[in-house]
């Protein structure tokens, strides 16, 4: 029989270091073989644990509060949440992050914005997800970027990192999404409105999806014919085909066909310095084979060869020190034997002394 989601305000523990909550959590996980609490035992959780005590320790040790109605789970406190349910909180945080993480990149283009996504991290879990504000925000940024894109006045290289920041986000997005499933059918099995609550958070992640594929679309006006990539004649083109290439489809998240495909595409950029006709460079198709740049190879053989080189050096001037040393030694000891020699049969003495017998 299903059950409602109580949270006990019970306060036991507050002085452990970790926490029951935090060794509950990792416990959970170390069980699964799972790295993804590896940092519940840090002194950032430590301490976000005890704000959620104090918040609650005026409250009576013995007060449950049993969430009956939609609208009770929907101004659900998290620091409640984490102290009646640690396990299914802390994968509730991290579907918080992503989408903080990603309201970032889609809409904080300027530091007003970014104020304002903080502000979006104040709220209640669920009070942050139904927010109609944070909607027109995502619709309003992403058309802007999409006007941006189709204007030119964002390409090349930020082109490509901001829609890869954002293929990112979305993959982060949908990956804690699918964790936070599987821990609340486990840790949260047979309780009333955690489907409701698991069908609010697909609906949040769906949604956010859509708007990015729908609004990052190419228009029609804008797709070559024959699926040829646009040339370009201004400096700058070797090396931004060289970054969008580098990241090819395969390695990117797969989120949305028209997102890949237009980030698999070099950015169409503007020609607005002429270069002379004999430098212009026209740009191959993605799916052509690219010259491999072998510059990396010549550089490793030729720093290879300076290895070779500098130790034959020293090898050599070792080699010569050691001579001398060598032909210094056998000199000492070529002298100390002939002054021995002299002292023990007197050969300088000699002619010496036949001299004066005659």
């Amino acid at each position: 029989m299903a059950s409602y989601i109580q949270l006990p305000t019970t306060i036991d523990g507050q002085d452990c270091n970790p926490t029951p909550q935090q060794r509950a959590v990792y416990s959970y996980h170390e069980a699964l073989d799972s790295d993804a609490a590896d940092d519940i035992y840090s002194i950032e959780w430590f301490q976000r644990t005890k704000s959620f005590f104090k918040q609650f320790a005026k409250q009576d040790a013995a007060h449950i509060t049993t969430l009956t109605t939609w609208e009770m789970v929907e101004d659900l406190d998290f620091g409640a949440f984490f102290l009646a349910h640690p396990v299914a909180a802390y994968s509730l945080w991290h579907l918080l992050q992503a989408c903080y993480d990603l309201d970032r990149v889609v809409c904080g283009s300027s530091q007003e914005e970014l104020h304002m996504v903080e502000k979006w991290e104040s709220l209640k879990p669920f009070v942050y997800m139904r927010s109609k504000k944070v909607q027109t925000k995502w619709s309003k940024s992403l058309k802007h970027l999409k006007k941006e894109i189709e204007c030119g006045a964002l390409q090349g290289d930020p082109l490509v990192q901001r829609l890869y920041n954002i293929l990112c986000g979305v993959e982060r997005l949908q990956n804690s999404s699918a964790a936070l499933a599987d821990n609340f059918s486990i840790n949260l099995k047979d309780m009333k409105f955690v489907d409701k609550m698991l069908d609010k958070v697909a609906d949040v992640v769906d949604s956010r999806c859509s708007m990015i594929a729908n609004l990052l679309k190419l228009e029609d006006s804008q797709e070559t014919s024959g699926h040829e990539i646009e040339g370009s004649n201004d400096e700058g083109l070797g090396d931004s085909t060289y970054s969008l290439q580098s990241k090819s489809c395969d390695e990117l998240p797969a989120v949305s066909p028209n997102i890949t495909a237009r980030l698999c595409k070099k950015p169409k950029r503007q020609t607005s310095q002429q270069q002379p006709a004999k430098d212009k460079i026209k740009t191959l198709p993605l799916k052509q084979p690219v010259i491999k740049n072998l510059e990396p190879k010549y550089n490793f053989v030729w720093s290879m060869l300076k290895l070779f080189l500098n130790t034959f050096l020293v090898s050599l001037l070792v080699l010569g020190f050691f001579i001398l040393w060598q032909m210094f030694s056998i000199t000492d000891t070529l002298s100390s034997t002939l002054c021995e020699f002299d002292r023990d049969f007197g050969l300088y003495n000699k002619p010496l002394a036949l001299c004066s017998n005659l």
